[in-house]
């Protein structure tokens, strides 16, 4: 998403329902991660309503799509252990330029 505007390609009533993922930036450049949760009633949406989701209760008006589906989230402490794995692994990263 961009500027706030969903991409026309994506509709509202569409059927691919997955698990997602993604990242935002808020108007005052706060960076927010939404992950879906690990169950099929709750956790998946289509894109549309991902974007929706960023848009509308996130307020982030600039989003991106990670990889969803295909991954999971692992959080110490947090998440239980990883059973099964697709071998694929992103790692994400915030920095700022070196003074």
């Amino acid at each position: 998403m961009q500027e706030g505007r969903i991409h026309p390609i994506l509709t509202a009533d569409s059927t691919s329902r997955r698990y997602r993922n993604g990242v935002g930036v808020t108007k005052s450049c706060t960076i927010l991660f939404a992950c879906s949760v690990l169950d099929r009633k709750l956790g998946m949406s289509n894109l549309y309503r991902f974007a929706e989701f960023f848009r509308d209760k996130l307020e982030c008006p600039n989003t991106l799509y990670l990889d969803g589906d295909i991954s999971y989230i692992y959080i110490r402490g947090i998440t239980g252990p990883i059973e099964e794995t697709n071998w694929f692994a992103g790692i994400l990263a915030i920095t700022e330029p070196l003074p």
